[in-house]
């Protein structure tokens, strides 16, 4: 299974992009017209945080500066809130406390730093889609594994009822013959091969018994 298996036939892969310069916006836009994608923007988190709600990106790009909520913490609340979107964080910064809080944190599948190489974002970016494809996969085999585990569960237990019931049958079966048998008032006996007694009424025995 691919992409195609994750989306909607004909659905293009979905990017937010969420940075406080207009102009990083429209420049990566820009960049990433050569990919099949749907991009929507975003000035800061909060605004991003609602086109999230909106839109359900499977990939998210956010810078690290950014007034009020800054990258890692708008990136954490995406990975609360859309748990398969891919999240990559643009940032100028060395920072590299950051960079680990970053990692720690919101789990973000790459760095891009500015200012960018055009063939790098792009390349990055559809590496995001293609893991997203793959975790979404992988979800999505569990789902079917846990529900066919389920359904074997589910089965198995069945059958072992019908076991039980069927041996409790056979056990009763078993014993109305054997009353059936003991009740007979002629003396009888089943014979081996070799002509000795596999089993005996109650009238056999007595007999035997007796001497006769």
């Amino acid at each position: 299974m691919g992409l195609a298996h994750t989306q909607e036939a004909g659905s293009r892969g979905r990017l937010l992009l969420v940075d406080d310069e207009e102009n990083i916006l429209k420049s990566i836009r820009r960049v990433l017209r050569r990919g099949d994608w749907e991009i929507e923007t975003a000035t800061d988190a909060e605004e991003g945080l609602k086109r999230l709600d909106q839109f359900s990106p499977q990939v998210v790009i956010s810078d690290f500066r950014m007034p009020g909520m800054n990258g890692v913490e708008f990136l954490t609340r995406v990975k609360e809130q859309v748990p398969l979107a891919q999240r990559i964080m643009l940032t100028g910064q060395a920072d590299q406390t950051a960079i680990e809080e970053a990692i720690n944190r919101s789990e973000i599948f790459r760095f891009i730093s500015k200012p960018w190489n055009d063939s790098h974002l792009v390349l990055t970016v559809k590496s995001a889609f293609e893991q997203y494809a793959l975790v979404a996969e992988n979800k999505q085999l569990m789902q079917v594994t846990q529900e066919q585990n389920a359904e074997l569960k589910k089965l198995n237990t069945e059958l072992e009822a019908r076991v039980e019931s069927r041996t409790l049958m056979l056990s009763q079966a078993k014993r109305d013959w054997e009353q059936t048998f003991d009740c007979i008032e002629s003396p009888l006996a089943v014979m081996q091969g070799d002509y000795m007694v596999r089993r005996a009424n109650t009238a056999h025995l007595k007999r035997a018994a007796q001497g006769e």
